[in-house]
């Protein structure tokens, strides 16, 4: 509540008051971060297109997607 009632319109303020707020500024932190590059994204597109070749033009979308997690996480096993 205390949050609720401030008169700060400042929209960083969760971020810069980490000492008024700790709980909602580590939330914030959390909820409101971005990656700072698309690599990841980029890693999982580049291996289902190494999956999705010719010869298996006439795969179905479910067995891309299970393939590529598989894949991709496979070294988390």
């Amino acid at each position: 509540m205390k949050y609720v009632n401030d008169e700060n319109t400042d929209s960083m303020i969760l971020l810069k008051s980490s000492s008024i707020y700790p709980i909602l500024s580590k939330l914030a932190t959390k909820i409101l971060s971005i990656p700072a590059t698309s690599a990841p994204v980029e890693r999982v597109f580049s291996q289902s297109g190494f999956l999705f070749r010719q010869p298996r033009a006439s795969m179905i979308r479910t067995t891309l997607q299970q393939l590529t997690m598989l894949k991709c996480n496979r070294g988390l096993y």
